[in-house]
């Protein structure tokens, strides 16, 4: 069934006044609740079996990675932004289609059933699926009287090659912010942006054909401009007659955890268990 605050509170209370152990999982997809009387899951929303079955299809016949993953290109964007506030009228994005999922398939280590399959999901649920390879659970285990008496982190014993795609495609746009060369304003994610027309663009464009057979998309992004703040770039931009906006950390280090969960539960709702009182918070919508 699909994740429900009052369900599972219920279970709790339940549970403690009757005075039975039980144990909850949660992650950012699932939520489980067992006891001796009990074993309830409880999926983020009906998406989500598009979403584990995709995530299914991509463990059944995976391979082993070409290389190890070095955590130091681990990295999500670069800017080449000033320290001052900047506009243009135009600047230029290229973005480049499916990516994680192509890298996958183009390196051999997963197989054309599941590549095509996370081909028949929108792009939220593609990414999600790919995201679920790295995702992590928190276990609690509770006593007959309700207290916490454990909580283990388990880790995704797959969670490298959510990290290879990562690694990856951050080597990608580092080639392609080369190529591009003073024109280079930022990269985010599988998506760069910059000046100099449409002639940059087809080169970035070629580039990542060639020599990685990805394809990708070309759009023009107008009054673009970046307003200094605190600790992030403020971006605003008008991008096919509406208006955008992106805030980019000045610094990656404290907000890279934050952008991990992003790519994790992309556009998906999110319940989370918090502390040894039982509350959770309210459902929050993550947008790009």
């Amino acid at each position: 069934m699909e994740i429900d605050a009052i369900k599972i509170k219920e279970l709790i209370k339940f549970h403690i006044e009757l005075k039975i152990p039980f144990k909850m999982s949660t992650s950012n997809y699932t939520t489980l609740f067992e006891s001796k009387y009990d074993y309830v899951h409880f999926l983020k929303n009906a998406q989500n079996r598009k979403v584990f079955s995709a995530y299914n299809k991509l463990k059944a016949n995976i391979q082993q990675l070409p290389k190890e993953v070095n955590m130091k290109f681990i990295k999500y964007y670069q800017t080449n932004f000033k320290p001052e506030n900047f506009y243009a009228d135009k600047i230029y994005q290229v973005d480049i289609k499916s990516c994680y999922a192509n890298i996958l398939n183009n390196n051999n280590i997963i197989d054309k059933t599941a590549f095509d399959y996370l081909y028949t999901l929108e792009k939220p649920e593609r990414l999600a699926a790919v995201g679920m390879l790295a995702s992590k659970k928190n276990v609690f285990e509770f006593d007959n009287n309700g207290k916490c008496i454990s909580h283990e982190v388990q880790i995704n014993p797959y969670a490298d090659y959510f990290f290879y795609c990562v690694q990856e495609t951050f080597l990608i746009m580092n080639e392609a912010k080369d190529i591009l060369g003073k024109n280079f304003l930022f990269s985010w994610v599988d998506a760069i942006y910059f000046t100099g027309g449409t002639t940059q663009a087809d080169k970035v464009i070629k580039y990542f054909k060639d020599v990685w057979k990805l394809d990708a998309t070309f759009a023009i992004l107008n009054q673009f401009e970046i307003e200094m703040r605190e600790d992030f770039y403020r971006l605003r931009y008008i991008k096919e007659g509406l208006p955008t906006f992106m805030n980019i950390p000045t610094g990656e280090s404290k907000q890279k955890k934050q952008l991990v969960d992003f790519l994790l539960t992309y556009k998906h709702k999110d319940l989370k268990t918090i502390n040894n009182n039982f509350k959770t918070m309210n459902n929050e919508n993550t947008k790009d």
